[in-house]
């Protein structure tokens, strides 16, 4: 029998396939995150980005630092099953992690108080926008601190005075706060806040421009030594 005989019936088992797979719904997306402003850019389907959780979970360790009174680390860690890190406690070599932050922002660096190392401090961004603020979480408790900044400026924790239980944090405004969405001039604020008391926060310095970061406060608390 002549294979050219089956063609026709070959045609119309391909054709059928084609209109199945045509018709057969598109797989679900993942939307975009609402910090960001997306054009022209197509979804990303659900199923591919399933597959690469298995290069993104990856189970990791870092060590952030020591607490101040007791023989505790404090470590960014994510687990295996989770998409961003958090930060954790562990009080001897083995020991079971402790969670100290939750929730879907990621949360990869922090430090204790340093004189009594009650109140935990750390820097954290909301919906992938780059605009940190500090949050302050009370010791023994779990989850979203309470925020000690100003949400319209992005800030970062400079150091901790000698003399007292307050730190020193600079801040630059956000350009999504400026009239038309930019800025001609941008100042730095220097800003001192005591985490028990927010609400008393004093702006200390006015310094030109953006880019100071790191900082040295000497023991006296009357000098800092910045870079830019």
């Amino acid at each position: 029998m002549s294979p050219t005989r089956h063609l026709p019936g070959r045609a119309l088992a391909l054709a059928c396939a084609w209109l199945l797979a045509a018709c057969a719904s598109p797989p679900p997306t993942v939307p975009w995150p609402a910090a960001l402003h997306v054009e022209g850019a197509p979804a990303v389907p659900a199923p591919l980005l399933e597959e690469l959780q298995c290069v993104t979970r990856i189970a990791g360790h870092a060590l952030v630092g020591w607490h101040p009174q007791r023989a505790e680390l404090l470590v960014a860690h994510r687990p295996s099953d989770a998409s961003v890190a958090h930060l954790y406690t562990v009080d001897g070599p083995g020991a079971t992690l402790r969670a100290l932050t939750t929730g879907p922002e990621p949360v990869r660096d922090g430090e204790w108080t340093p004189r009594h190392g009650r109140h935990l401090i750390y820097s954290a961004s909301r919906g992938g926008d780059e605009a940190e603020q500090l949050y302050r979480l009370d010791e023994p408790e779990a989850g979203t601190g309470r925020r000690l900044t100003d949400p319209t400026r992005r800030h970062m924790l400079l150091g901790w005075l000698h003399t007292r239980d307050a730190m020193l944090v600079s801040s630059v405004p956000l350009d999504r706060t400026a009239a038309g969405g930019s800025r001609a001039q941008v100042e730095t604020w220097l800003t001192r806040i005591d985490p028990q008391h927010p609400e008393r926060a004093e702006r200390v310095a006015t310094l030109p421009g953006s880019g100071w970061w790191g900082g040295a406060i000497s023991r006296d608390d009357r000098w800092l030594a910045i870079s830019r």
